[in-house]
């Protein structure tokens, strides 16, 4: 079995690299999250995976309060019964943004080795997504938020073992070269290439220039 985690912050790219991954043929979980009106071809995030996520972080994606009392030993539980039904498939993904405040508390229960694909995107771009994305006035309180997930994200990189497979994508190398992308990712993870996986990738999806 092949286990794949998407690694990045929100607005990085971490929805366009699962959906490559679902179109690639890599089972994402059930129950994914439905689209919205800023990803509006779908976010490829297990909803278990994600209340799971929320639930650790205070239930604020915006203001993240990390707190292991948040988490019950049913949580515990939930996340390795998750993992278990995922690694009933042979080749399977998780991805959500606010992996970065819980990386290190789901990092024991992944299988080993678990391939990380990291996505990259310019801060500035992220920060101005950030403030379109959630009508805000003004840029310094997106870019307080990025703050967080950024010192965040940096610390669960940190723990990555390092004999674990990884690759990283930049977000917009991946909406101005997808086939080049795809085939890159697609490698990565041992699976051949599909025209629906470069399909999926659209630039006009893109929330900045």
């Amino acid at each position: 079995m092949t286990a794949i985690m998407v690694l990045g912050q929100g607005r990085s790219g971490t929805s366009a690299v699962a959906g490559v991954l679902h179109y690639l043929g890599v089972y994402m979980g059930q129950g994914l999250l439905p689209s919205t009106q800023d990803n509006a071809k779908g976010s490829f995030e297990d909803a278990r995976f994600h209340r799971f996520n929320l639930q650790f972080v205070g239930g604020d994606v915006m203001n993240p309060r990390p707190n292991p009392a948040n988490m019950a030993p049913w949580g515990r539980s939930a996340l390795l019964d998750l993992v278990t039904e995922m690694d009933r498939h042979e080749i399977w993904g998780l991805k959500a943004p606010l992996i970065c405040f819980t990386f290190r508390l789901v990092l024991p229960f992944l299988p080993n080795p678990t391939y990380i694909i990291h996505t990259l995107r310019a801060r500035e771009h992220i920060v101005d997504s950030v403030a379109r994305v959630e009508g805000m006035g003004a840029v310094l309180e997106a870019a307080r938020i990025v703050n967080r997930y950024e010192t965040a994200l940096l610390e669960a990189r940190a723990i990555v073992p390092p004999d674990w497979p990884q690759l990283y994508v930049a977000y917009d190398r991946l909406v101005e070269e997808p086939a080049e992308q795809v085939e890159r990712i697609a490698a990565f993870v041992g699976l051949p290439v599909t025209k629906e996986a470069i399909d999926f990738v659209d630039p006009k999806l893109r929330h900045w220039r």
